[in-house]
């Protein structure tokens, strides 16, 4: 177990107090740790640790880490390692475990109070921290939906490949639609139009079992009927195997604090709830539906 007695790295542009020792250390941890878990395995020439300056080297390899492992971090990447927080306790659990983690690790929480100056906005949906999967969402299968009022809800299935090899996820999902008309209805047969992306997942193990994407998800999807008769089309991001969408809507929620002004920890405790690997995909299409403009948010199951 490597200690540090304080903050390694560079912050909002500062050099933090980067004593030469604590440098060593964190060089240390990423050298033995996989590069699929954000380390540098077998890394030995380091640039020289001097005395409160940290070197580009280790600086974008601290960045590197916390980008690969954002969502078993409490914070956003920030660039530098301080004593006691989850950054330098996640490098000490990842260099004693011998292999890809099958679910989430859990560096120790900080009190709530915290003012964590380094939250900051974060990046795109598909940002440096995901990975591509050999998974891929290829389309939908039968489906039907429909929402009256504020209440939306649908059945169906997706058909996703791995490695050429076909599967079938049946699903069902209940839900808040946002649209101007009360009441509408869609879906259609596996034949009609769509297409999906591959699944990205964050630091985790890229070649995912299929359980692994079975559970509960979490959905945004988006509907317009253009002024063809009984033809619309649609875009969904679906986070797979995600309890309460900690995922999604951790980062829905950051953006919208950061937006404000506010340093929020609601992200970070949202996501510490997704217990397991999951994976992010964006699925678009035509189908059959009645008049409708619409935004829904939703959870379901699939199996």
């Amino acid at each position: 177990m490597e200690t540090i007695t304080a903050s390694v790295g560079i912050a909002k542009g500062k050099q933090c107090y980067n004593v030469t020792s604590d440098q060593q250390k964190v060089q240390r941890l990423l050298s033995n740790i996989k590069a699929p878990l954000g380390g540098c395995e077998g890394k030995s020439d380091w640039a020289p640790a001097e005395w409160r300056k940290c070197a580009p080297d280790l600086y974008q390899a601290i960045l590197n880490f916390q980008r690969i492992n954002r969502f078993r971090l409490d914070y956003d990447p920030d660039g530098h390692v301080d004593p006691h927080d989850s950054t330098i306790v996640l490098m000490n659990q990842l260099v004693t475990t011998t292999d890809l983690p099958a679910g989430r690790l859990y560096p120790r929480l900080e009190p709530m109070d915290i003012d964590r100056t380094s939250t900051t906005s974060i990046g795109p949906l598909f940002a440096s921290g995901f990975l591509e999967t050999d998974w891929k969402l290829e389309g939908s299968g039968d489906s039907i939906a429909g929402s009256a009022a504020f209440a939306a809800g649908g059945l169906g299935s997706w058909s996703l490949s791995h490695k050429g090899v076909g599967y079938d996820l049946d699903y069902v999902y209940g839900g808040v639609s946002i649209s101007p008309i009360p009441v509408s209805l869609s879906g259609g047969p596996s034949w009609m139009k769509s297409k999906g992306t591959k699944l990205y997942t964050h630091g985790s193990l890229p070649d995912l079992d299929f359980k692994d994407i079975r559970g509960p998800f979490a959905l945004i999807s988006g509907a317009i009927e253009p002024g063809v008769p009984a033809v619309g089309g649609y875009g969904s991001l679906i986070w797979f195997n995600t309890p309460l969408g900690a995922g999604a809507f951790g980062r829905i929620a950051d953006a919208l604090a950061d937006e404000f002004g506010v340093k929020s920890r609601l992200p970070g405790i949202l996501q510490h709830l997704n217990e397991s690997a999951g994976a992010v995909a964006a699925l678009a299409g035509v189908q059959f539906t009645s008049p409708d403009v619409s935004l829904t948010f939703a959870h379901g199951m699939a199996w």
